[in-house]
């Protein structure tokens, strides 16, 4: 049954692997993050990373064009605004539209950034992780290519406007160190510079040190 999110902070203390649709993104990133930390699934990366926690796609033409991913085990969210006041999808959990950039101190809003990775980085927030690995955030086309999944199909609105999304993280990266968040960009040649940029395996590494574990090749 549809219903309206209202955020614990469920993940106290943990670390948060964001896994986005950049080109940069893989199976082998995706396979590397499982079973090492909490892990946010964003649209159709969910595919590569099934067993994720969350899946979040903000945009409803995107949740009717596959509608198998309904059927994810996880928790799914989205955003209202994006998808509609009735929430149509029984499936889904819902988060308001708390405008565009920083943070909305409401468990049950998102500032949204104008793009899926911000808005999952907030979901992360609200969770109460004290880091978060984003992964496949590139910020820009490789070799011509926005996603690593090929184009969204017809209907998915496919705006690409970087350098707006860009400036809505470096807006947002001081409120984030402020509240004790480290946010670790794995994709190290991403245009995205406002947050220390680490190997993934160096990244979960330390992660994993912290717990007393080794960190082991997938």
């Amino acid at each position: 049954m549809a219903c309206r999110w209202k955020i614990e902070r469920e993940w106290e203390g943990e670390t948060c692997a964001v896994l986005a649709s950049g080109p940069s993104m893989t199976q082998e990133v995706a396979d590397f993050v499982k079973g090492k930390c909490r892990t946010i699934a964003i649209n159709t990366t969910y595919k590569l990373a099934p067993w994720a926690d969350i899946l979040y796609a903000a945009d409803r033409e995107w949740w009717s064009g596959h509608p198998e991913a309904l059927k994810f085990q996880g928790r799914k969210v989205s955003i209202l605004g994006n998808v509609n006041s009735a929430m149509e999808f029984d499936e889904l959990s819902y988060l308001e539209n708390g405008g565009y950039g920083l943070l909305d101190p409401r468990s049950t809003h998102l500032r949204t950034g104008k793009n899926s990775g911000y808005q999952a980085m907030h979901i992360a927030v609200h969770l109460g992780v004290k880091r978060i690995l984003m992964c496949g955030l590139d910020m820009r086309p490789v070799d011509g290519k926005e996603h690593w999944h090929g184009d969204h199909p017809e209907g998915v609105r496919k705006t690409m406007p970087y350098e707006t999304w860009r400036s809505l993280f470096n807006q947002c990266a001081p409120f984030l160190r402020a509240r004790g968040v480290e946010v670790v960009n794995c994709t190290l040649d991403s245009a995205l510079h406002c947050f220390k940029k680490q190997r993934l395996e160096e990244a979960l590494e330390s992660v994993l040190s912290d717990k007393g574990h080794a960190v082991l090749s997938a």
